[in-house]
């Protein structure tokens, strides 16, 4: 899958595998609507409005379950806050950590 700015916005973290993690990058504080589309296309599989990255903030976001599931199987995703970092300044960093095999059932 690909993370990226809605609307059509660049990709932040693309082609993410299964149980793959891209590394920490920079991602300018501010409050962004994503989108989690099929890896290179432009086709919405999740929408995430209002997510908002704080100066100086570690985050992880993850997709889990099948574009087509339902129930526990249902594509999601989360955001988690993993520390501060106060040696980075005024930015904040984000990883995208995606299951790409949408075909496969999710083991989180």
């Amino acid at each position: 899958v690909d993370v990226a700015i809605a609307n059509g916005g660049p990709v932040l973290f693309g082609d993410q595998a299964f149980k793959s993690a891209s590394a920490f990058a920079p991602v300018p504080a501010g409050t962004y609507n994503l989108e989690v589309r099929v890896a290179g296309t432009q086709t919405v599989a999740l929408p995430l409005p209002g997510i908002t990255l704080l100066p100086g903030r570690i985050y992880t976001v993850y997709a889990k379950g099948l574009l087509a599931g339902t129930g526990a199987q249902a594509l999601g995703a989360g955001i988690l806050v993993n520390a501060p970092n106060y040696g980075y300044g005024a930015r904040s960093a984000a990883v995208a950590q995606a299951e790409a095999d949408l075909s496969a059932p999710s083991e989180n």
